[in-house]
């Protein structure tokens, strides 16, 4: 049949790609043939949430009450909840899920853990060796020095790379 209308559009989803689909279409659904950025947001929806929200702990609950949605689903969906808040939660338990896992990885780079700073394997830095004769600090130069730097020039100061994250030297800097 002619027609001078253009085609509906129709994006083919399951229960894992629904949730991200639904986010997209609520900033506006694509015309026919125009591609779909909903596979684009499986993967950076939950990242950009896990960098503006890093934390360790937070993570694995997120995690494990999404875990408890996705293995009890067809129980879950056996009761027919009329909870909205719920019935909400439970469409997004994939999103959750994927929240919480990339949430646990950027807070062991952060060292964040509900909102306590983490140190698992101690400093790379050590203000020790700066006080001694090689080094360019004296007990005297503490008074009145607001700001004192650490040389990495000077042995001992700098024992190489952080293992996995952030420095907890560097995290009072950053914040």
């Amino acid at each position: 049949m002619q027609t001078k209308q253009t085609p509906p559009t129709y994006n083919k989803t399951n229960k894992f790609t629904s949730g991200f689909q639904n986010i997209v279409d609520a900033y506006g659904i694509g015309t026919y043939r125009e591609i779909n950025p909903a596979p684009y947001t499986i993967i950076t929806f939950p990242f950009l949430f896990a960098v503006m929200f890093g934390d360790m702990g937070h993570g694995v609950l997120m995690t494990c009450a999404a875990l408890y949605l996705v293995i009890r689903e067809s129980r879950l969906l056996a009761q027919k909840s009329d909870n909205e808040m719920f019935s909400m939660i439970f469409a997004g338990r994939y999103i959750i899920l994927l929240m919480g896992i990339f949430s646990v990885y950027t807070g062991l780079i952060y060292n964040d853990c509900f909102s306590k700073s983490l140190n698992m394997f101690g400093s790379s830095w050590s203000v020790r060796p700066m006080f001694f004769p090689k080094g360019n600090w004296t007990f005297e130069t503490l008074d009145g020095n607001s700001v004192l730097q650490l040389d990495p020039a000077v042995p001992g100061v700098f024992g190489g790379p952080y293992p996995l994250g952030i420095d907890p030297v560097w995290e009072n800097e950053l914040s």
